[in-house]
């Protein structure tokens, strides 16, 4: 598209360059050899005999009016080029401006990807410290209500050998 683009502009270029060639030797021909300008005799600013001598150098009437169509018609086109120009840039930039979103849009999912990945290790990692914690909590229990049984039987022992000893 940026390619195309740059082709309408060199041919819009181009297409000028050869316009205004066209439109500068229209105007030497418009004018006499003695650079006076032609289109004064269609002003009636002229005499009615310099108007006949000159009828073979200039325009008629009709001819006049072509090219003043021809010259309103080529402006036209011009401007018509310049906004497919200007169109096909802003399409050039709102494509660019889309890659560069896609591209962070990607990044962004790597990046969700990677943290995934990470809350995946991470909530292993915690299983395995919970199965331990458990396991310690469970050995914990089972010492603590060893050693709870250990000394009621030293207290019953010491009220036994109490009681023989009083009765």
């Amino acid at each position: 598209q940026r390619s195309l683009a740059t082709d309408l502009q060199s041919l819009s270029m181009e297409l000028r360059r050869k316009q205004s060639t066209y439109l500068k030797r229209l105007k030497q021909q418009k004018e006499g050899p003695d650079g006076i300008d032609l289109e004064m005799n269609l002003n009636g600013n002229r005499s009615k005999s310099e108007e006949d001598e000159f009828d073979d150098l200039g325009f008629s009437e009709h001819q006049m009016a072509k090219l003043k169509k021809s010259e309103a018609i080529t402006v036209e086109r011009e401007r018509e080029i310049q906004q497919v120009v200007e169109s096909v840039n802003e399409l050039a930039q709102i494509m660019k401006d889309l890659s560069v979103l896609v591209i962070d849009q990607g990044t962004i999912v790597d990046r969700i990807d990677h943290n995934i990945t990470n809350v995946s290790a991470s909530v292993e990692e915690g299983l395995k410290q919970l199965q331990k914690a458990e396991r310690s909590q469970k050995q914990g229990g089972m010492v603590m209500c060893a050693t709870v049984l250990v000394i009621m039987c030293l207290v019953m022992l010491f009220l036994l050998i109490l009681k023989t000893i009083l009765f």
